[in-house]
């Protein structure tokens, strides 16, 4: 445990698992991150083993669950005979590590190892020991003391001076690191930067727009507390995947991998691989990512806590109800609208997975507005429909009693449809046609044919324009529908081919749409997009509504109530049959 760059890593990486392996110990390191898979690791056995889950801090706030997976492989491996467990974490995640891990917080409460900030004399010998290995490479008279003069007291010591040496090390000159080539660079200090600005400097304009979104995704923002400046935040790493970057900003971390800023793994093309900061300390240490941190903070603390947590959960949920609830909605929805158009006008587009996710956020919104609106227009029809076929009834029947009872099972069943509409829209209509079905003859019966005739499943488009090429059709088994994919798609009325009807358009796919196909029943369509996915819809509403009212609202709600639901819905009076 300790603070970033104070060498965890290092220590563990570069003289643990050296000197252990040296002894015959089968040695193993895992460097966590979002999604990393432990399997393998719980799989091997040997007689006598290390094994060590690196910077546990990267999954403690980006993916709660994978660190209790962790925890959990904690406990298993040390209770095996002769393996031992080491785990290294920043101190200042410890708060998360005592409610995330409660089996390495024991732990390390009973065998703590706290590395500090390298003294004078270590950060010394980590300058002059390794070029005693490499000789005749020397370094300049002085010039150790120098750095060390310059160098920043405490943990950001040591990344800034690795770095320095790095830069010295490409500059010697006549195998000696020099005095002139540090003053030329500015010192420590100065050396990250201006290394960075001159990486930055030989991009193309395009490219630098994509470096600033770039790095900011690199970097966990954190929340500026009310009362305090900037200087108090503690702003660190961060691991991207591929699906958090764009395909150019993904390209361009790959060509920025050579320069010492970023580190990548995976290779350029391997979509599992990930990408992040060389140094911690480029973070403090470069003006220019201060800057962009501090102007995208409030899209990215967004991004991160919102947006990508509900993306992780909707991803991860099984069930289709959970699926539904992950799903951007209310004031949420609308906050992420409204800050993608906003990073849009700085010439910044959300990975796609991101933007996918919050369509069909929009999608699920005004297919349950559709279908709210439509229950309500047959709830406010059925309502309408109440006091005059009350009239209408009691003059046929004669029977007051008669008369209360279908009164209070039209209440009892408009009031069950109000309450599950937003929900069940289905259900709401099978409620709405059982009061319908209460009063027959309804004068009402035309204005509510014209609510469901206006109330189309999607959205209508323009026509295709002259000349867009046609990918593929289908028909339904009745003949009557065609289904047309020119990129996007719609659906026509061919029943009378002349001329055929188009009669809406097909929404919610996120690729280019290739192939279609309906269901034997002719009640779903399945669509085959360019990005490799399947999109399904619901075309029972499909074709020209020419029927009755009764008809048109009984497909939508795929039938009345059947005698049980009648029972359990309307015990007062006799089953009666609504479709």
């Amino acid at each position: 445990m300790g603070a970033s760059g104070v060498g965890k890593s290092s220590l563990v990486m570069a003289g643990l698992l050296p000197r252990v392996a040296r002894d015959g110990v089968t040695t193993v390191s895992v460097r966590l991150q979002p999604h990393v898979d432990l399997a393998p690791i719980l799989a091997m056995r040997a007689e006598r083993m290390v094994v060590v889950f690196d910077q546990l801090d990267e999954v403690l706030v980006a993916d709660p669950q994978l660190s209790r997976t962790v925890d959990a492989a904690v406990a298993e491996l040390t209770a095996r005979p002769r393996t031992t467990v080491v785990v290294t974490l920043r101190d200042d995640f410890l708060p998360h590590a005592e409610k995330l891990t409660p089996v390495i917080w024991s732990a390390w409460r009973r065998q703590r190892f706290a590395l500090r900030p390298m003294r004078r004399e270590q950060l010394r010998e980590a300058i002059t020991s390794p070029l005693r290995t490499v000789r005749p490479v020397r370094l300049a008279d002085g010039l150790a003391e120098l750095i060390l003069d310059d160098a920043p007291s405490g943990p950001a010591a040591l990344p800034l001076v690795e770095h320095t040496l790095s830069w010295l090390w490409d500059r010697q000159e006549n195998a000696e690191l020099t005095l002139r080539a540090y003053r030329k660079i500015g010192g420590v200090g100065a050396a990250l930067s201006e290394h960075a600005e001159l990486v930055l400097s030989r991009l193309t304009e395009a490219q630098q727009q994509q470096a600033r979104w770039l790095f900011v995704q690199l970097v966990r923002a954190d929340t500026v507390e009310p009362g305090h400046d900037r200087e108090s935040t503690r702003d660190i790493r961060r691991i991207a995947s591929h699906d958090d970057l764009t395909d150019a900003q993904w390209t361009l971390a790959h060509q920025l991998a050579g320069t010492r800023l970023v580190a990548t793994t995976g290779g350029g093309d391997a979509q599992a691989g990930t990408v992040e900061l060389a140094h911690e300390a480029l973070i403090t240490a470069w003006p220019r990512l201060q800057t962009w941190v501090n102007e995208t903070r409030s899209f990215r603390l967004w991004q991160d806590r919102v947006l990508r947590e509900r993306l992780t959960a909707w991803s991860s949920a099984t069930r289709p109800a959970d699926r539904r609830r992950a799903l951007l909605r209310g004031r949420e929805l609308r906050e992420s609208l409204r800050r993608l158009q906003s990073a849009r006008i700085e010439r910044y587009e959300p990975p796609e997975p991101e933007q996918a996710f919050v369509r069909r956020s929009q999608l699920r919104r005004r297919s349950v507005w559709r279908r709210s609106a439509l229950a309500a227009a047959l709830l406010a029809a059925a309502l309408s429909w109440v006091p005059i076929q009350l009239r209408a009834v009691g003059v046929r029947q004669h029977s007051t009693e008669l008369l209360q009872r279908r009164t209070t099972a039209a209440q009892q069943l408009v009031g069950r449809a109000e309450a599950t509409r937003s929900d069940d829209f289905r259900k709401a209509l099978r409620l709405g046609l059982a009061a319908y079905r209460l009063w027959t003859a309804t004068p009402a019966a035309s204005a509510l044919y014209a609510t469901v005739l206006s109330t189309p499943l999607v959205a209508t488009l323009a026509p295709p324009s002259q000349g867009t090429e046609v990918y593929g059709v289908g028909f339904s088994a009745d003949g009557r529908v065609m289904a047309a994919t020119t990129g996007h798609g719609a659906l026509w009325d061919v029943s009378d081919p002349s001329p055929p009807i188009r009669l809406l358009s097909l929404t919610g796919h996120t690729g280019r749409l290739q192939r279609v196909a309906f269901s034997p029943d002719a009640a779903t369509l399945a669509g085959v997009s360019s990005d490799r996915t399947a999109t399904l819809w619901d075309v029972r509403w499909a074709g020209r509504l020419s029927g009755r009212l009764i008809q048109s609202a009984c497909a939508a709600a795929g039938g009345g109530l059947n005698q049980a639901q009648w029972a359990a819905d309307v015990p007062a009076v006799p089953y009666e049959t609504t479709c």
